[in-house]
């Protein structure tokens, strides 16, 4: 069985890799046993699993979890092979989002096409994306395979509420002093896990936390840009963004225009108004001067008439 891995994103607690597998023929593979717990979505081809002798059979709109110490075999009954994006987890993260209770990681389920969109981007896309949004959209995918997709449910008490909003809006803060904090690091701060975080945020604001955080830095850019900075890829560093073009990509898909055409406009804006502050004052000055030449003739003839007299 030829088996390629290929890591495309990484992050604090996991690694997101895109696995293919070509398959020989339709008998089973070696056993092996699962070192770490691994999160794979099927997004082609198929497969039968074999776990400690289980067998189960694996298509496109399937995920499971490699579970440490799990004896594993694979089969190809067709042929073609499969491609997978299998998510690594430390043993530290997958704790947090399964509350320190392993029972929780559910058997293979079921994906939404949701989330097998979210998968296909997460594995095409990550490379370029924000590590914010990547970290996020990890974080989301594996507690949904956990603990099933299902929204949030209201408060039960007023307590609940105040306390869910209180977590939004320290995020809130944080985030505007410090756009460049990552999930993890807001959470920590705040004594959460970063499920917990992006949950409540996503619940008390409408949005997630990594959208959020775009709007606010998206917000301060086009205020830079019409303060007239002259180095978008300075920007792009003090706002947190990947690189200049990570930045270009979130600024027009927030603002509607690219970074440099922004700053074109807002500062053609601010210079028209002061031209036409200008040509406003020179009018007054017209005016005024206007009236002062009026006057000293007026008050020459009447010297001269008096002088006449």
């Amino acid at each position: 069985m030829a088996l390629s891995r290929r890591v495309v994103a990484a992050g604090e607690g996991f690694a997101v890799c895109d696995v293919r597998c070509q398959a020989p023929g339709p008998a089973w593979s070696p056993p092996e046993v699962a070192q770490g717990l691994v999160l794979v979505f099927v997004r082609a081809g198929s497969f039968c699993r074999r776990v400690n002798g289980r067998e189960r059979f694996m298509d496109a709109v399937s995920a499971y979890f490699d579970i440490p110490g799990g004896e594993q075999q694979i089969a190809h009954p067709g042929s073609g092979g499969d491609a997978c994006t299998a998510i690594e987890l430390s043993g530290d993260l997958a704790g947090t989002l399964a509350d320190d209770d392993p029972a929780r990681i559910s058997e293979p389920r079921l994906t939404p096409a949701g989330a097998a969109l979210a998968v296909q981007l997460l594995t095409r896309q990550a490379s370029r994306a924000d590590r914010f949004e990547v970290t996020e959209t990890v974080i989301r995918l594996v507690s949904a395979a956990i603990t099933g997709p299902g929204r949030l449910p209201s408060p039960p008490r007023a307590r609940t509420q105040t306390a869910w909003l209180s977590l939004a809006d320290g995020t809130k803060q944080i985030l505007s002093s410090d756009p460049g904090a990552s999930l993890h690091q807001l959470a920590r701060r705040q004594s959460v896990s970063p499920h917990h975080l992006s949950r409540v945020f996503h619940a008390s604001t409408g949005t997630t936390v990594s959208a959020y955080r775009n709007q606010l830095r998206v917000r301060e850019a086009l205020e830079r840009l019409a303060e007239g900075e002259r180095s978008l890829t300075g920007l792009a560093s003090a706002l947190g963004f990947a690189d200049h073009a990570h930045m270009t990509r979130t600024v027009r898909r927030e603002a509607g225009a690219v970074p440099s055409a922004l700053r074109r406009l807002l500062t053609a804006c601010e210079l028209r108004g002061a031209r036409t502050e200008g040509r406003t004052r020179g009018n007054r000055g017209e005016v005024q001067g206007g009236s002062g030449a009026d006057g000293r003739a007026e008050t020459g003839s009447r010297a001269e008439h008096l002088g006449r007299g």
